[in-house]
């Protein structure tokens, strides 16, 4: 059996909590209140469990507890993808911050999320519930009432006894294709009333499978509450087990009895070597702006085997739709993580023809490639509207003192156009597609007018404008008006 260690004695990501149902976690408490928000449930596909810091809260008090809540995918045991949804309802006290609801909606990451409660101004039993997929996993906190003043000062707060435990596993899962035996690393945290840690109260571990290095003996807690305790299962144990779990426990002597804290310990059969399976893309940036500079943007692929556990070593080919990624290839760190630049220069932006574009991750798996991709927004400065207009230096003089039979017209549209069709003898049919075009009028019937049409085009957009041009004779006053 190995010795413990302290990678070992903390497993971020896998929780198990008194008052959880989801993973198959229960704690038996006398003291549970009688109202329910729902039966926790642990439907086909998915599991889930809540924690908390603290087991107590004090009525209008500032101090809140921390909630953790955890979910899987089963019996693959592998956490639920990013951005799954998650609702935390509770009976008592707010939730997020002092002022907040009783319903919070979050989105959970490497299938985890985190929440406070604070505890409002009502005591009792505050009933809190996670639920992902259909899955719920409950926890109660007390909410006491704040300490009162009377005749003799401030009703003394009672001495700390424990009252509450939780447990945890390392690793949460465990595989039969292992050789020799697994040692499964387990943590007891017992806190009093207050929900802070207790210091030499008595725990004793069972476990369903493997043996325990303490044999089953009482353990006490140290000055954070915290008692270890390993669990060796060999090979033998775990291809004879026909479930996909096994349950280990830690029982906590309080008050009027015992209370206990259960955690489900995934098995999985005959599994495959580690292999890629999975891929998600992250960046730092979710828009860029067409500002008239060079943008950056930096992409990060995170890949995962079967099994949810990160990968060291997998090529990974980034791409974009704007710019090109440098490295285009790079293998993940040990971290599971690869990363690349985004580097797109200013013309380039300006001149793509979307608001949008995407950025991809690439991986080679047995089952063939997996792509991932993420969309990135371009925020572009306002365009002003297209309005056509001109002017011209008209009327046009055929004959007489002083002839101008040539009209120039000056084109004043708005919007940036980019293309010109003048109708400059009004005839319906376009004469020219200069800016600023010039006519002559000669052999115009005079007097008359001529309805001059400037149509103007932006991409797909048009805008029109007529105004009518004089022709007539010039006399010894100049043309006439």
């Amino acid at each position: 059996m190995s010795p413990i260690t302290s990678s070992r004695l903390v497993r971020l990501g896998v929780l198990a909590t008194t008052l959880v149902a989801a993973l198959g976690c229960t704690t038996k408490d006398a003291k549970r209140p009688a109202d329910q928000l729902a039966t926790p449930v642990n439907p086909a596909g998915f599991a889930v469990s809540i924690s908390s810091d603290r087991g107590t809260l004090t009525a209008t008090d500032t101090r809140f507890a921390t909630l953790t809540i955890v979910a899987y995918k089963v019996p693959e045991w592998t956490p639920v993808p990013d951005q799954t949804q998650l609702t935390v309802t509770t009976s008592l006290g707010n939730l997020d911050n002092a002022g907040g609801g009783q319903t919070l909606t979050l989105d959970m990451f490497g299938g985890r999320a985190t929440t406070r409660l604070y505890p409002g101004a009502v005591a009792g039993f505050a009933r809190v519930q996670a639920t992902v997929n259909g899955a719920i996993a409950e926890i109660t906190i007390n909410i006491k009432e704040a300490p009162t003043t009377g005749g003799g000062g401030t009703t003394p707060e009672p001495a700390p006894v424990a009252s509450s435990i939780t447990l945890s596993a390392d690793p949460a899962t465990v595989t039969d294709t292992v050789a020799g035996p697994t040692d499964v690393s387990l943590v007891a945290v017992v806190r009093d009333q207050s929900g802070d840690p207790i210091k030499n109260a008595s725990v004793n571990f069972s476990t369903e499978l493997g043996t325990l290095a303490s044999g089953g003996t009482e353990l006490g807690t140290n000055s954070s509450g915290e008692v270890t305790d390993i669990v060796e299962v060999t090979k033998s144990d775990l291809t004879n087990l026909s479930g996909s779990s096994f349950a280990v426990t830690a029982t906590l002597g309080v008050v009027g009895g015992t209370t206990s804290a259960t955690f489900n310990v995934g098995v999985t059969h005959g599994a495959a070597p580690s292999e890629a399976a999975s891929l998600t893309i992250t960046t730092d940036l979710s828009s860029i702006n067409d500002d008239g500079s060079d943008q950056t943007v930096h992409l990060f692929a995170t890949v995962r085997d079967q099994y949810g556990v990160v990968m060291n070593g997998v090529p990974v080919q980034f791409a974009s739709d704007l710019g090109t990624p440098s490295p285009e290839f790079a293998n993940t760190a040990g971290s599971g993580q690869a990363a690349s630049t985004l580097t797109i220069l200013a013309a380039a932006v300006h001149s793509f023809g979307s608001d949008s574009f995407d950025v991809s991750a690439i991986i080679g798996t047995s089952g063939g490639t997996v792509t991932q991709s993420r969309t990135i927004t371009i925020s572009r400065p306002p365009v002003a509207p297209l309005v056509a207009e001109f002017s011209d230096d008209g009327p046009a003089c055929l004959t007489g003192i002083s002839p101008h039979p040539i009209v120039t017209f000056t084109n004043l549209s708005t919007g940036s156009p980019d293309a010109y069709d003048w109708d400059l003898d009004g005839n319906g049919v376009t004469d020219n597609h200069d800016v600023n075009p010039t006519m002559d009028y000669t052999g115009f019937p005079t007097p008359s007018d001529v309805l001059v049409k400037l149509t103007v085009h932006r991409g797909a957009e048009t805008s029109v404008i007529q105004h009518p041009v004089h022709i007539d004779i010039a006399s010894a006053g100049g043309c006439p008006p």
